[in-house]
């Protein structure tokens, strides 16, 4: 008897194993690319710019300006910039959302007129770690009264493409734009190829020549073989035109690169490629 149970303790195994087995592999798979997902990190400077108006409070001109950043779901990233001194309680939904935190924020006394402002985020929080790539909301509060102020909240994309967004006007903010650059960029998927490109290498200088099929938006990124961004060129092209680009061996301030092996990136419209290049400066 005790022979048959082992038997049929054996043959439940057998069938019960495998099961297992291909549900561990399934969820490690899984796991697998949700970690990948979120350690995709792209260092990238943000700025953003957006002017104030009066909006009538008691003490105006006189304000208080707060600037912060959370995830979607609301949770706390950084504040950029509050400016009200001893007057910042005024700030009621910065307080609330941010706990008051100015670590790493810019800070300084009550303004005393409403205006244009540019605020720069380095795609840090306020631990100073880079956070992941993906959705992120940057809130405006502006005060002049003992009572809640006006206040604006925005969503924007944080990734590896450069880009530029304005905002339709809020009734006391206007003017508001945001321009997003990747100080590095993943050079993963090198030989992919979406869109055709020709790299022709010269004493120098590099040609890169292309056709679009559609009037498309083109970018096109010169990276170090580290993947940091070295140069960029952003501009439209017109329907089945024959278009060269030519790189001069600068980068984005004007100096000379180094002879070596850069990675160029083109983006026409929604499609795209990756390729390795040789440039010389002799």
């Amino acid at each position: 008897m005790h022979f048959i149970h082992m038997i049929q303790i054996n043959n439940f195994l057998s069938k019960f194993i495998p099961i297992v087995s291909v549900v561990s592999i399934i969820l490690i798979v899984l796991y697998s690319f949700s970690y990948k997902a979120e350690q995709v990190s792209t260092p990238a400077n943000l700025s953003f710019t957006f002017t104030t108006t009066n909006n009538g409070g008691t003490y105006a001109p006189n304000n208080v300006l707060a600037v912060w950043i959370t995830k979607t779901n609301g949770d706390f990233v950084k504040t950029l910039i509050v400016r009200g001194g001893i007057r910042k309680p005024k700030l009621i939904t910065w307080i609330a959302q941010t706990s008051g935190n100015t670590i790493d924020a810019v800070t300084g006394p009550t303004l005393t007129s409403f205006g244009t402002h540019t605020v720069t985020w380095n795609g840090t929080n306020s631990a100073k770690n880079i956070v992941p790539d993906g959705d992120y909301v940057l809130h405006i509060e502006n005060v002049s009264a003992n009572q809640q102020g006006p206040y604006a909240s925005f969503n924007f994309v944080k990734g590896d493409s450069e880009y530029t967004d304005t905002y339709e006007d809020k009734t006391y903010f206007k003017n508001i734009s945001l321009q997003y650059t990747p100080t590095q960029v993943s050079i993963e998927r090198v030989e992919k190829q979406e869109a055709n490109i020709s790299i022709s290498p010269r004493r120098g200088k590099v040609l890169f020549q292309f056709s679009n099929e559609e009037f498309d938006d083109v970018q096109l990124t010169i990276l170090s073989i580290q993947g940091t961004v070295v140069y960029t060129v952003h501009n439209p092209y017109y329907l089945n035109a024959m278009n060269t680009i030519e790189w001069h061996g600068v980068d984005i301030n004007g100096h000379k690169v180094p002879t070596g092996t850069y990675i160029c990136k083109l983006r026409i419209g929604n499609k795209g490629c990756t390729q390795k290049f040789f440039y010389s400066k002799l």
